[in-house]
């Protein structure tokens, strides 16, 4: 997984061999999961 401003540039990329290759690409999504954050909500 390439993360920061190339991760875009990647999927891009990655999309872009896949459909190459002759595979069908629905959608492509960048998630991002800030690590930091603690829940701080009890049991639920």
């Amino acid at each position: 997984m390439i993360e920061g401003p190339a991760g875009g540039r990647s999927l891009a990329t990655q999309v872009w061999v896949a459909r190459g290759a002759g595979l069908q690409v629905a959608a492509a999504t960048i998630r991002h999961v800030n690590n930091a954050f603690v829940y701080e909500g009890g049991d639920d």
